[in-house]
Formats: C-alpha cells, sequence, structure tokens
C-alpha cells in the first residue's frame, strides 16, 4: 500500500494526541478520573485496548494503536508506517496502575472472563 498521509500530516497526528493525553490530567489519578468522565472503559493487560488505546483509537485518522512500556505507536490510516509517541508521565503510570490491578471500575466488564 502507497504511503498516503505526509510526514507533515503525521507530525500533526502526534501532536494533537500527545497534547490530548497531557490534558488528561498530572497524576495517574487525575488521568482515571478523565477517562471515567468520558466513560472509557478496557482491557487490563492489552495493548491495543487498555482504556488510553481507546482514548487514542476514538481520534480520527487512525487504523490501530499500541500502547505499551511509556508509548503509543500509531498505525496512521492510508499509510503502512508507524509513529511513536512517548506518553506523558501521568498516563505512563496509569497504564502500569491499570495493568496491576488499580482502578477496576475501569475495566471493561465485557474483557473481564
Amino acid at each position: 500500500m502507497q504511503d498516503q498521509q505526509a510526514p507533515a500530516e503525521r507530525t500533526d497526528l502526534a501532536g494533537v494526541i500527545t497534547k490530548t493525553l497531557a490534558e488528561l490530567g498530572g497524576s495517574a489519578d487525575a488521568v482515571a478520573d478523565s477517562l471515567r468522565a468520558r466513560q472509557i472503559k478496557g482491557t487490563q493487560g492489552d495493548e491495543c485496548d487498555c482504556p488510553i488505546a481507546r482514548l487514542i483509537r476514538e481520534m480520527p485518522g487512525l487504523d490501530s494503536v499500541d500502547v505499551f512500556n511509556g508509548m503509543a505507536t500509531l498505525f496512521p490510516a492510508g499509510t503502512d508506517g508507524t509513529v511513536d509517541i512517548d506518553l506523558p508521565e501521568p498516563v505512563s503510570n496509569f497504564v502500569w496502575l491499570f495493568d496491576q490491578g488499580l482502578y477496576l471500575d475501569l475495566v471493561e466488564l465485557s474483557a473481564v472472563a
């Protein structure tokens, strides 16, 4: 597949996502509160389906996203390429704590076996 998205567009997309993530709050608890307010839940231990991945996937211009180890790998629509962004520290801390079993109210119940 030919890359349909210009590098500047991918950079803009990464910038919008980074800004959105930074606005979630200054601590893991604040990030959790922001996700609650948006009614976004997810699956523990699933880099493609945690609440942060779901939030990012809501943004236009993406086919997919992986959230892992303090980073998000974006898969922009119309391209075979990826864009890596560093998660803000509070968001990264939230993801780690969520996967460790905190914020159980943000676990999608249909995802629990």
